[in-house]
């Protein structure tokens, strides 16, 4: 009987523990996740048609991969092309004192995520994602202009 409750803690104790395990890799992906999310703003295409309408600073940054400019015509109207492997060396042709908003036509923002991370890094303040990217433009009826 004495080992039968043995067993029965130490079966209970390497259950409890599995899970704490599975807890914390889940609270680590969650918290990376937000770390990421949390520096880099997301935008609605009706926010940012605002903020073009309204006159507001803001720099807009065509980001998406070589295969998804190149099959488009059009960009979002006023928007600066730089590929994602240009981004270091461009620099200078972003202003930091405006807002920044890049965008892409990856799923869940990517590119433009993974972008406007390192210039969060290298010291720009307001930085943003089109939520939806290129294709939530588009979607809705965003101006555009010929590339």
């Amino acid at each position: 009987m004495r080992q039968v409750t043995l067993c029965a803690l130490l079966l209970l104790f390497i259950s409890a523990w599995s899970i704490g395990q599975m807890s914390n890799a889940s609270a680590v992906a969650s918290a990376v996740q937000s770390r990421v999310s949390g520096v880099v703003k997301k935008i609605t295409a009706r926010q940012l048609e605002g903020f073009i309408s309204s006159g507001s600073p803001v720099t807009i940054i065509d980001v998406r991969l070589p295969k998804h400019y190149e099959s488009s015509q059009t960009k979002i109207k006023g928007a600066i092309r730089i590929t994602p492997s240009d981004l270091a060396w461009r620099l200078n042709e972003i202003p930091r004192h405006k807002q920044v908003v890049l965008y892409c036509a990856c799923p869940d923002e990517a590119t433009s995520l993974r972008l406007g991370e390192r210039l969060k890094e290298g010291g720009y303040k307001d930085v943003s994602v089109l939520k939806g990217g290129w294709d939530a433009w588009v979607q809705n009826g965003g101006q555009q202009t010929q590339k």
